[in-house]
């Protein structure tokens, strides 16, 4: 069936079209260079609500990676392609700003969804899922964060007269910095033991009350996600719940313990014996465990998450 919906997608369009795909499951390998692209958050531009046949578009070239780039009516296609063979829906996908990027996805003839994933710069990221005709599912795989998106790391530094917040967000994989913020809070809550978000998280969201959310991958905070192995939200938890679920959080602490120790993954990075305790939501902890491991420096913290850390704490 899945191989019938190919030849599908390939009948029904140019004869000719190719697309470059890399696999990269939960690690960050390097991608081809691309040199005509846009900009990296294109992703998040724009709805996509306009549907059309492949036969209306107009094929401009390929991309550097292999892709089409399509218009629609003399303008870059941002919506998303639909098919359909004996009058049944069989595919769409999603376009932005006239290439691939978004959700894909392929229908069995009964019109349940038959598969689904996510692609960028014609690399496919995300939660790879297949379902059978009744709607169960029948495989899935996590291919890790969205190349050439934005990583945004948040640190806080208290002191008895004002507590600075910074953040810096870098692009994936490069680590080349897009942005820095830093905003100052007066009036914190004081530190409840097993509460810590209630002191934290209102820092934190007034620091993102300056950045583009639309454009964040994941943000990495100090810290834990969950509290307990039950799964009761820490202030990575209850940071994810405050953005409305939209973004990813990875939570890397320096120390553990034990009421949360099946919610974590430990890492040691470089020579380090030393584990960092990582933990997710939004994403996998296999994706995470992938981030943290690859961030650049050769010490067991990562050298994007030193430098948010000493911004915070500088004069």
């Amino acid at each position: 069936m899945y191989a019938l919906l190919a030849v599908f997608k390939i009948m029904l369009r140019l004869v000719g079209r190719f697309t470059f795909q890399s696999k990269h499951f939960g690690t960050l390998a390097p991608m081809p260079l691309i040199d005509n692209y846009p900009d990296s958050d294109f992703l998040n531009a724009p709805d996509k609500s306009l549907r059309v046949v492949y036969e209306d578009l107009q094929n401009k070239g390929f991309d550097a990676g292999g892709g089409e780039i399509l218009h629609y009516k003399e303008k870059p296609f941002t919506g998303t392609i639909v098919e359909y063979v004996n009058g049944s829906l069989v595919c769409e996908d999603e376009f932005t700003d006239g290439h691939i990027g978004g959700a894909q996805r392929s229908y069995h003839q009964n019109g349940q969804l038959s598969e689904e994933y996510f692609k960028a710069y014609n690399t496919s990221y995300g939660l790879y899922k297949r379902w059978d005709e009744q709607g169960n599912i029948t495989y899935q795989e996590d291919r890790g964060l969205q190349p050439y998106s934005i990583c945004l790391a948040l640190d806080v530094c208290y002191t008895n007269k004002t507590t600075k917040v910074a953040g810096t967000g870098i692009e994936l994989p490069s680590e080349e910095i897009k942005f820095t913020e830093i905003v100052y809070v007066d009036d914190i809550e004081d530190y409840q033991a097993g509460q810590f978000y209630k002191r934290e998280l209102p820092c934190l969201l007034k620091l993102l009350d300056k950045v583009d959310k639309g454009k964040l991958a994941v943000i990495i905070i100090d810290g834990h996600v969950y509290v307990d192995n039950s799964r009761e939200f820490g202030l990575g938890g209850k940071l994810w719940e405050a953005l409305n679920k939209l973004v990813p959080v990875i939570g890397v602490a320096k120390n553990s313990f034990e009421r949360n120790s099946l919610t974590v993954t430990e890492v040691c990075r470089g020579q380090s014996k030393k584990p960092l305790y990582v933990s997710a939501i939004g994403v996998s902890n296999r994706a995470a465990v992938a981030l943290i491991t690859n961030l650049k420096g050769k010490h067991r913290i990562p050298d994007f998450l030193k430098s948010v850390d000493a911004l915070s704490k500088r004069p």
